[in-house]
């Protein structure tokens, strides 16, 4: 084997010699791999042996063909096939080389299938996206912004950015592509064009590989109505915070648990000094112990947002400066510009907790002293009857009277009812003696009784006398507060 034979054989491109009959003179073993052919291929037809109809007689030195090529193993090859002619002993001879271009040429689809994709997806963008030089010449430009040019790709390709968005003859004031020619990275700032329309410019550099700023990416997002539901907001939030700051109950807000407001009433009631000291973990340093649990997996609730379906109302005790707080409070959650936060609610029900407990004392000293005085009326009958029916002397009798009458103390009674009283209903007797200043204090006691809602036969059995004595006396208290025959005592007390 001479030298060219070895080149030949051993070349990485296919290559073979046909005669003028398309008979194959000779192949090389990148030939026989791509075509799937042994030995036994040499003397038969080329188009036999491949299934490629080639007309040799179209062919010269010049000729050049691009075929795909699907072989016995159903591999698929990108060909280029070319031919020299050679005269040997005056014959023709047809030498075909085949390039593989399978690789390349998948790489380009490859290539301009990821580009396709990449503008498809692009153009679905409402944003407005375009590729500029470094002179401000447009060079591609996705859907909306085309759209929003009033001008189709084509017209715009070229032209300068600001000639189309700005209508001017020089570039904008804050070019995105002057920023990021300056900085070399990413650039993202807001632009308000003549129109009051807003803009979100975000700018991102494009180098080449030797590191060089090649081209500029510039995204634009219309936030026009993104900035006046903000101008609407910060208006409502001008007002929602006055209104706060007056407001009778304390009002938190926080967001993602971390207070960012409270207005001066919240801050009174818990005993914080301002906005700043206040947070979550310090509140829950004085929660009284026997709500602390409560209280925490409360708040673990309100971490992961399981309340933002509806408005919950929970109680809880705050201990502070030696003294014991009740809290009531309602959490409610709302969104404001896709962020999520917490309003709270804040009362101090430790007046109306402390007056519940005097008045179930009262209820309870009521009940007492009822069935007390109720007590002893009947062991009075009782004794009588006994004296009488067993001749026990008047000495005893007399004896016995002393003992039932030293528990029968009216005076010291009223005076525990009228303490437990006064604190349930504060400006009962002020506003009495204002109206009516010339009534008794047995008249003003009466009063009280029926304002405890005490009835005929309970208030004679607590003064120790008869039951029509004390229709006499409310008949005469009737006249005293100038009420006639048709107006109820019991109902004009109950207003008071």
């Amino acid at each position: 084997m001479n030298i060219y034979e070895e080149i030949f054989n051993n070349s990485l491109d296919a290559k073979c010699i046909l005669d003028e009959n398309s008979q194959i003179v000779a192949y090389n073993s990148a030939f026989s791999h791509i075509f799937v052919c042994d030995s036994s291929c040499k003397g038969k037809f080329f188009n036999d042996v491949t299934n490629l109809r080639l007309d040799l007689a179209s062919f010269n030195n010049k000729t050049k063909l691009h075929i795909k090529y699907e072989n016995a193993k159903n591999e698929t090859y990108y060909l280029e096939v070319s031919c020299l002619i050679i005269n040997q002993m005056g014959k023709r001879l047809f030498c075909l080389f085949f390039e593989d271009n399978t690789e390349k040429l998948l790489k380009e689809y490859a290539l301009q299938e990821a580009e396709i994709e990449k503008e498809t997806i692009l153009d679905y963008q409402t944003d407005f996206v375009i590729v500029q030089d470094l002179d401000y010449n447009i060079l591609w430009a996705n859907k909306s912004a085309t759209e929003g040019s009033n001008l189709t790709l084509k017209e715009m390709l070229n032209r300068k950015c600001y000639e189309i968005w700005a209508d001017d003859n020089s570039p904008c004031e804050n070019c995105s592509v002057f920023r990021v020619k300056q900085s070399l990275k990413p650039e993202e700032f807001v632009r308000k064009t003549r129109n009051g329309t807003y803009w979100l410019i975000k700018a991102s550099p494009i180098f080449k590989k030797d590191g060089k700023l090649h081209r500029i990416l510039e995204v634009a997002e219309n936030i026009t109505h993104k900035k006046e539901q903000e101008r609407i907001i910060a208006e409502n939030e001008a007002q929602y915070r006055t209104l706060a700051k007056y407001a009778p109950v304390g009002i938190i807000v926080l967001d993602n648990l971390v207070p960012v407001f409270a207005n001066p009433k919240a801050l009174d009631i818990l005993e914080f000094k301002d906005l700043q000291v206040f947070s979550i973990s310090e509140l829950l340093k004085h929660i009284y112990p026997d709500d602390y649990e409560y209280f925490q997996n409360f708040i673990e609730m309100m971490r992961d947002y399981k309340l933002k379906d509806e408005n919950v109302t929970i109680k809880f005790r705050l201990e502070k400066n030696d003294k014991i707080k009740y809290i009531i409070s309602t959490v409610s959650f709302f969104n404001v510009l896709d962020k999520n936060y917490y309003q709270i609610i804040i009362l101090d029900n430790t007046e109306l907790e402390e007056l519940s407990a005097i008045q179930r004392k009262l209820a309870v000293e009521t009940v007492y002293l009822n069935e007390k005085n109720k007590l002893i009326e009947e062991l009075n009958k009782r004794h009588k009857h006994l004296a009488k029916k067993y001749n026990i002397s008047d000495d005893d009798v007399r004896r016995l009277n002393k003992l039932l009458n030293s528990y029968f103390l009216p005076e010291r009674d009223w005076e525990i009812s009228k303490k437990h009283f006064e604190a349930v209903h504060k400006n009962f007797f002020t506003n009495l003696k204002k109206k009516f200043p010339n009534l008794t204090q047995n008249e003003l006691r009466h009063c009280a009784y029926i304002r405890m809602n005490y009835t005929t036969k309970e208030i004679a059995r607590i003064l120790n006398v008869a039951p029509s004595s004390v229709q006499k006396a409310r008949l005469r208290l009737k006249k005293k507060l100038n009420l006639n025959t048709h107006q109820d005592l019991f109902l004009y007390i109950m207003s008071i």
